[in-house]
Formats: C-alpha cells, structure tokens, sequence
C-alpha cells in the first residue's frame, strides 16, 4: 500500500512559478515593444515626405525584420554572445534598419537608383538565405550514445588557459620593442588614420601581411598577459600585463586604423578581459553603442590629425546625423547586393572565378595577371565609377558565383562553419579555440559586410598568427613539463642511489668488530 502510494505521489504534477524566468521573458517583451514602437516612430517620420511609398514593399521589409529580430532573440536566449549573433545583428541592422530609412528616404547609397521589381526580388533573397541559414545552423544530427553524452557534458571555465610565463616575457618584449620603434619613427602620426603610414609598403600584398601579423601578434600578446593573471596573479605578472596594454595602444592605437580592425581587435580584447559583456545583453548592446555612435566619430580621423579633431563638436554632429548617415557608404551592403544582381544581369555570373580568387588571395599577382579583385570593385569598374572601394554582402558573394543555387550554397556552409565554432566553444573542446573565438565573432561582421576576399585575407592571417603563438606557448608548456619531469627522475634516482649507499654501508659497520676480534 505505502508503495502504490509512493507511485501517486510520483505521479502527481508539480506546478512551480519560475519568477527568474519570468522575468526575463518580461524584459524581453518590453524591450521589444520599445524597439519596435521607436523603430515605427523612425520608419513614420523619416518617410512623411515620400510619396512614392509601395505598401507591398513595406510589408516586406517589416517581415524581414521581425524574422531578423526573431533570430537574435533567439541566439540571445542561448548564449550572450557568439558567431550566430553577430550573423543576425548584421541582417537586422544592415539588410532592415539601414535599407527601410534608404527606401522611405528615397536615396540609396552612392547615387543609385533601383526598381521596386529589384527591392522586392532582394528581400526574398533575404528571406532565403535566413531560412536556410536557420535550418542547416539549428539541424540535429542523430550521434552514438557516447558522442550524446559529450554533447551535453558541463563546458570547462572561460577563464583558464595555460601560458608560459617566459614565452609571454619573451612576445612582450617584441611588442615594447616594435611600439618603441614606431613611436620613434612616426610619434603622434600614429594616433590618427589620416596620418598613420606604419604599414603602408610599396608592395600592396607585403602590406597586407604586415598590416595583419603584426597587429595580431600584438594583440594575442595581450590576450595571454590577461590569462596569465588568471586565477592567481603575481606582481611580475600584473608589471607585464600593464606593459603589454600600453604597448598595445601605441601599436594599435584605436583612432590609427581602420575601423574593422579597431573593432576585431578591442571588441575581441573586451570579451577576453571583462566577463560583464559575456553576460546578459551587454554584448549586443556594445555592438549597437559602437555602430551608432563609435564608427561615425572614428570616420572623422580618417581625414584629420589627432590634435585637429574637436571631439565634443564631432560627437554632436553624430548625434544629430543618425539618420542622415545611414544613407552613406558604411551602410552600402543591401545597395551592393542590389547592385550585384543588375551587374551579373549585364555581365553574367563568375561561375567561380571570384570564388577561386578568395581561396588563391595568397597568390602575387606578378605570377597571376588576371587575379580577380573584390565582387564590390569588379561591379564599380563594370560601370566605370571613379570610386572602387566598395562592399559586397555574403550573400551577394554566392549571387556573384553561381546565381540563386551560390546564394543557397554559401548560406549552408557559412551556417555550418557558425554551427561548428560555435559549439567547439561554448562546449569547451580546445584551447585554441577559446585563443581566439572571442576575435572570430567581430570578424565575421566584417565578412558579413563583404567583400570576402578582403577579409577572408585579414581573417586568415588573424588567426594563422594567433595559431603560431599558441603553438610556440604550448611548445614551451611542454617543454617545461619535461624538464620538470625529468628533474623529478633524477632527484628520485639520486635519493635512490643515496639509499642504497646507507644499506650498503650498514653491514660493513657491523662486520668491522668480528674483524677485529
């Protein structure tokens, strides 16, 4: 009896309130209905003097941006920041917020003009490659029982990862010296892009090398001084991590380069140091912060010296230009896209060519004269533009290749590619990859933004450089972990031999009487 009573009682429903649940879904809702309700009131105002509005085309931006909205809500809900995030910050800002205040605005990035016919066809290339993109990234392979339970097992800390200290001194030391080299040489230049010349060669490919592996070696110098202090720090250390940030600074100095770099670099470093932006939704209130406002008060330093820029003057008129500047060339992407799909109308698609030329980038042109350029530089030359200099979206970059079948097909790999770092990271599998994760997720908003042979170049020596240093720091961990080892075997033989000496030497004292005797 007592049995089938415990049974009933198994049986029973247990209805709890989960107040810390609901008031996440709480916040959510308000803050959605805020968004929502300004981005209506933006929409509502910046269109009042357009009168060419098409209802049908407004219903299809509002649908792209309550399936973008969605999609960032959804990442949010499983971890505060990561690659698939970034992905749907970017199509959220840049392919509905951007293009719906061009379109009611009547004014489209460099002076173009499209058909309604053309909009309608971009929002449901859109629409595709989001739908595509949510299938593959969130499709479950069936796996063994014991590739199940790794799936689910408990990811290790954020915060250890093992650094030699003498490798760290020794990378620390390169730094001083390469920021103490170019102080010398160029001073104050260095802080402001207009007059920033450190890494500009004669070679244009010399120059992208050394513009990507010095930077990142920098950086990923800084970022093992941060996890060196990590969990018990000493003085030494403290000393090397404060020396390290300044040499940082005067190598990449946030106003002396481009603003890609600036963001792959100290939104990087801003997720290796602070853990409050890998909580919550502080990280894509940081993205947001930084585009609204960070990005168009660095666009000053691009033609003015650092003792030129009047910062208060410069931030006001960003202030009250926000809607002017989403007109301008920073948020060209869905105008690329547009434009890709009228040049490979007039010139026809790649068919691999520009593909080929991403993969081939490393390759000098002295050896291949018919290098493909950007998709963004070959559309603007097509058209004969005076200026080359242009984006062009990850979406367009499988358009410009193989038409509708590209789109879909880079949309499947790029979600894999997302689903594979993603997981790799959050599931603590490597510490290379918890290295240099934290770079990758800005870095692909910069992809995003295209053109891809670009920063599919600076991606690559991103890493490949991040991937030499945490081979050299694991070479001398190793290292380490032999001499220590092999000083253990020879302190163990030495007592050995010490011991087996006494016992020797025990019986010859007890023999010397009877000799005498």
């Amino acid at each position: 009896m007592s049995t089938r009573t415990a049974e009933i009682k198994k049986e029973k429903w247990h209805i709890e309130l989960d107040a810390a649940g609901m008031k996440k879904i709480i916040v959510r809702a308000v803050v959605s209905v805020v968004l929502w309700t300004a981005f209506l009131l933006l929409f509502y105002y910046v269109g009042q003097g357009n009168r060419d509005i098409r209802p049908h085309l407004i219903v299809s931006f509002l649908f792209n941006g309550g399936l973008f909205y969605g999609m960032m809500l959804f990442s949010l809900r499983k971890h505060a920041f990561s690659i698939d995030l970034i992905h749907a910050f970017f199509l959220f800002s840049f392919m509905f917020i951007a293009p719906m205040v061009q379109y009611l605005q009547g004014e489209w990035c460099w002076e173009t003009s499209f058909s309604d016919e053309r909009i309608l066809i971009t929002n449901l290339l859109l629409d595709l490659w989001a739908v595509v993109y949510l299938i593959v990234r969130n499709l479950h392979f069936r796996r063994r029982a014991d590739e199940r339970k790794e799936e689910h097992a408990a990811p290790r800390r954020y915060g250890r990862l093992r650094v030699n200290r003498f490798f760290l001194f020794c990378c620390a030391a390169i730094s001083v010296a390469i920021a103490a080299l170019l102080f010398a040489k160029y001073g104050t230049a260095l802080f402001s892009r207009a007059t920033n010349t450190a890494f500009q060669l004669g070679n244009s490919s010399l120059s992208l090398i050394v513009s990507s592996v010095i930077p990142a070696c920098v950086t990923g110098t800084t970022a093992l001084a941060v996890f060196n202090l990590r969990p018990r720090a000493k003085m030494f250390d403290w000393i090397l991590f404060i020396v390290q940030c300044f040499a940082q600074l005067i190598v990449c100095f946030p106003m002396g380069m481009a603003r890609f770099q600036m963001a792959v670099i100290y939104i990087g470093l801003a997720l290796v140091v602070c853990p409050f932006f890998r909580k919550g939704p502080w990280f894509i209130l940081m993205m947001s912060f930084g585009l609204v406002i960070v990005f168009p008060l660095l666009n000053v330093f691009r033609s003015l010296a650092i003792g030129e820029v009047n910062i208060g003057q410069a931030f006001l008129q960003v202030v009250t230009s926000l809607v002017d500047d989403m007109t301008e060339g920073h948020y060209d992407a869905y105008t690329m896209f547009m434009l890709i799909q009228e040049y490979t109308a007039d010139a026809g698609f790649s068919y691999g060519e520009q593909l080929l030329g991403v993969l081939l980038f490393w390759v000098p042109r002295v050896f291949w004269p018919g290098k493909p350029v950007g998709s963004g530089q070959t559309a603007a030359e097509f058209y004969q533009w005076d200026f080359t200099n242009l984006s062009c979206p990850l979406p367009a970059e499988g358009y410009v290749n193989f038409g509708v079948p590209g789109l879909i097909v880079f949309a499947v790999v790029f979600a894999l590619i997302v689903r594979a770092l993603d997981r790799a990271f959050w599931k603590g599998r490597g510490e290379f990859i918890k290295f240099v994760y934290p770079f990758i997720v800005p870095f692909v908003f910069f992809m995003m933004r295209g053109d891809l042979l670009s920063s599919f170049a600076y991606l690559l020596g991103f890493v490949v450089s991040i991937w030499c240093m945490y081979l050299v720091n694991l070479f001398f961990i190793r290292r380490k972990r032999e001499m220590e080892r092999e000083a253990r075997l020879r302190k163990r033989l030495r007592a050995k031999r010490k011991k087996s000496g006494e016992t020797a030497k025990k019986p010859a004292e007890m023999a010397e009487p009877t000799q005498s005797a």
